[in-house]
Order: structure tokens, then C-alpha cells, then sequence
């Protein structure tokens, strides 16, 4: 990916999850079997704060903002 210019030399990537909603799973064995693994895990919890977050702020014209606000309302 770096010769093709899609990353800059010396990023590390790993792999991660985002989960809006957990069903029949123990949210904190997941975040437990992820940081043994090296992964990343963005629970519910996580993705509702960045969410309002987001949504509190003023117009942009970004898709992202735009999504933000209408899943928040």
C-alpha cells in the first residue's frame, strides 16, 4: 500500500470491529479477546458518544456529519 501511495511509510494496521449492537455476547470477553488478539474493539457505547459527537456540531457539508445528525434524531 505504501508503494502505491495509499498509506504514508510506518503505519501500522491492524484489524478491528465497530459494533452498534451486541447480542447474546458479553461485551467486556469481547474487548478482553480483542486486546489479547492486537485488535481493536468499538462497542456500542463508543459509536453512540462519536455519533453525538458529531451530530452536535454545527452544519458541515460532509456526508459524515449529515449521517450522524439523522441517526441521532
Amino acid at each position: 500500500m505504501v508503494s502505491a501511495g495509499s498509506c504514508a511509510p510506518g503505519v501500522t494496521a491492524c484489524l478491528g470491529l465497530a459494533a452498534g449492537k451486541i447480542y447474546g455476547a458479553d461485551q467486556s470477553e469481547l474487548e478482553k479477546s480483542f486486546a489479547q488478539n492486537g485488535w481493536v474493539f468499538f462497542g456500542p457505547d463508543w459509536l453512540s458518544g462519536k455519533l453525538k459527537e458529531l451530530s452536535a456540531g454545527q452544519y458541515e457539508n460532509q456526508v459524515s456529519a449529515v449521517v450522524a445528525k439523522l441517526l441521532r434524531n
